[in-house]
């Protein structure tokens, strides 16, 4: 999977809204349990996201760190709904007693053609120490183009957080073996 998260909004007081490309990412996904009876997965996800040679740096949007993440997901289709529940640990190479973080999300959706799967998602970070984060509300869509290619994208704004995003987007293709 590689993607590239976006995120504007950002407005200090008295200045206009600054927008631009945020970070990318590219992680892989093993699946490594999969009952096609009970329709029960369970996977892991690793993930690294850099910066982009851009000017969102400059601009205060993104910031100069690299962050790993260890996300657990499991699914469970109930029917023609599918349903994903994911928890994880973000760990930043800058500052990390600071910046290091926990995530959680649940998320359903259904296909809607062979080809086509849309969604729904609430997604929340956490403070190392939970003593800070938010919680947003995601849709997306994935549309396979082949056997082994699928182009996603997704839009989304946070809901709850003194740090919550005020816009975030994401497109990406996944590569399947």
């Amino acid at each position: 999977m590689v993607g590239s998260v976006g995120r504007s909004g950002l407005r200090p007081d008295g200045e206009s809204t600054r927008s631009g490309l945020g970070d990318s990412v590219a992680g892989v996904k093993w699946r490594f349990y999969e009952d096609n009876t009970s329709g029960l997965a369970v996977s892991v996800g690793p993930q690294v996201e850099f910066d982009n040679p851009t000017s969102s740096r400059r601009h205060g949007l993104v910031e100069n760190d690299t962050e790993f993440a260890l996300p657990l997901q499991v699914q469970k289709s109930f029917g023609a709904i599918d349903t994903a529940f994911n928890v994880g640990r973000s760990f930043h190479a800058r500052e990390p007693q600071e910046s290091d973080s926990w995530m959680a999300g649940v998320a359903a959706g259904r296909k809607f053609s062979e080809r086509l799967h849309v969604g729904a998602e609430f997604y929340g970070e956490a403070a190392r120490k939970f003593d800070r984060g938010y919680v947003l509300f995601n849709v997306g869509a994935t549309y396979e183009l082949g056997d082994s290619l699928s182009f996603y994208a997704s839009l989304g704004r946070g809901i709850v957080g003194a740090d919550r995003p005020d816009f975030v987007g994401l497109v990406g293709v996944e590569l399947k073996h």
